[in-house]
């Protein structure tokens, strides 16, 4: 699948789910499946992508699976997620299930962590990224920022720190590298996947970028690089969590930012299923 999005390939078989899930809810709408206020935002989507035509994308899911795990088997994780959370949609919109049961269970990452790292779209950005920080960082130090603070905020499960923190090593630069997540279970599991690096000094925080930084510990002015990858898209008010970046930031500092920028039905049927989308 090269040079392919892998958000339109996965789309025939989040389309095919879609349709099996409202079948099975018996409703003529998503919006009617669910009395749960916290879930209408979810609905009114799923209803618009669905536009009315569950009856002829019903009943291809498997075979549609299939092909594409023959055609792209990198997007296999992408596939086994999807048909988890598109096949639960009816249970989530009841109540019956939580989306983070689906996404994280029993509070593991294994579900979630293939779809940041290893594949051709993910590593392509993440590369990109951590040139740009390596190169900020170079020119940061030679201005004399020693160390350099970096912020990584939302950092998940480290598929874009597995990038940075070789590249920041060999940019030769002496480098403060702070971990960052709203949830302390994600800063475990970087704890685990990073319990000794060469080169940046890495510490790990919990940090909620919808809030005052200052608050939590990360005073204005108190970073020279800060990264986002995937993660502002995710805040309730994308322009408030800006403002919070840019409150951290030193004069002179660079914020690099690593986003989706168009939804897609595949996030919305996985991702989507959380409160926090």
């Amino acid at each position: 699948m090269s040079g392919r999005d892998p958000f339109a390939v996965l789309e025939p078989l989040a389309r095919a789910l879609l349709a099996e899930a409202l079948v099975a809810t018996r409703r003529q709408s998503f919006a009617d499946a669910t009395a749960l206020p916290r879930h209408a935002r979810l609905a009114a989507a799923l209803d618009a992508a669905l536009g009315g035509h569950a009856g002829g994308a019903a009943g291809n899911v498997d075979a549609t699976a299939r092909r594409i795990r023959d055609t792209a088997p990198a997007l296999d994780p992408h596939v086994a997620l999807l048909l988890r959370c598109g096949r639960a949609l009816p249970s989530v919109l009841a109540g019956e299930v939580a989306g983070t049961d689906l996404l994280f269970p029993r509070g593991t990452m294994d579900l979630v962590a293939p779809l940041y790292d290893g594949t051709e779209w993910s590593d392509r950005f993440n590369a990109r990224l951590a040139e740009a920080a390596a190169r900020a960082a170079v020119a940061l130090a030679a201005a004399g920022r020693r160390p350099v603070r970096v912020v990584e905020i939302g950092a998940g499960t480290g598929g874009t720190t597995r990038h940075v923190l070789p590249a920041l090593a060999r940019a030769g630069v002496a480098v403060d590298y702070a971990y960052t997540d709203v949830s302390p279970g994600f800063l475990a599991h970087g704890r685990r996947r990073f319990p000794a690096v060469a080169g940046p000094e890495l510490r790990f925080a919990v940090l909620d970028i919808e809030r005052d930084p200052g608050g939590q510990g990360f005073a204005a002015g108190s970073a020279d690089i800060v990264i986002a990858t995937n993660v502002l898209h995710a805040t309730a008010r994308i322009a408030d969590s800006l403002g919070h970046v840019a409150a951290m930031l030193a004069p002179g500092g660079v914020a690099l930012v690593n986003e989706i920028t168009r939804p897609s039905l595949f996030a919305t049927m996985t991702f989507g299923l959380l409160d926090g989308w």
